[in-house]
């Protein structure tokens, strides 16, 4: 993957307006595993927080070595969960619903699609029409196509330079600025990976 962590950090920062240190870690991947342990030395109690389903059991596990119970599946963790470790405590918590209507994206795909006015991408129930290369970020399940077809879509949106449609499974990736024909409204941020 070519994208650099520290432009996706600089970039999450300004769209979210953090000023903390934001740390990229994967349990599956053991990555970036030893800065969580720092954070709970210098801290000693820690509380581990975050959405629903986002990996916060499967984290402390392979940090200390406990067996929570984990699943794919929403709110596994009914309550909060005590833990020691060496002279530490880390607080499991349930998950947070942040979105009723957000599905937990489990298997990230990228696509690169070039287009013309000639033709529409459909994205599940999205169509969208525009000249230019687009990058699609999404859940492998999203049902994606792209065919030819005469159709007017009522809202022209004018996009900047590096720039992401929202999507409820993920985002799209637009690098030039274009107009985009959509049969919807549209949510659109500055892009997290562009340089």
């Amino acid at each position: 993957n070519n994208l650099k962590l520290e432009h996706l950090e600089e970039n999450i920062k300004h769209s979210y307006n953090i000023c903390d240190d934001i740390c990229f870690i994967s349990a599956k991947k053991e990555y970036n595993l030893n800065k969580i342990i720092n954070v709970i030395e210098s801290e000693q109690n820690v509380l581990l927080c975050g959405e629903t389903s986002s990996g916060k059991s499967t984290l402390i596990n392979k940090l200390i070595g406990s067996n929570l119970t984990t699943s794919k599946y929403s709110n596994t963790t009914l309550d909060f969960i005590k833990l020691k470790y060496m002279d530490y405590v880390i607080y499991d918590t349930p998950g947070i619903v942040i979105n009723e209507n957000k599905k937990v994206i489990e298997n990230i795909k990228i696509y690169t699609k070039q287009l013309n006015d000639n033709y529409v991408l459909n994205i599940n129930n999205l169509k969208l029409k525009l000249n230019g290369n687009i990058t699609l970020i999404v859940d492998e399940n999203v049902f994606i196509s792209t065919k030819k077809e005469d159709i007017n879509l009522e809202n022209n949106i004018n996009i900047n330079n590096n720039s992401d449609i929202e999507l409820e499974n993920g985002f799209i990736f637009i690098k030039n600025s274009c107009i985009i024909k959509s049969s919807q409204e549209l949510m659109i941020r500055k892009s997290i990976i562009s340089k």
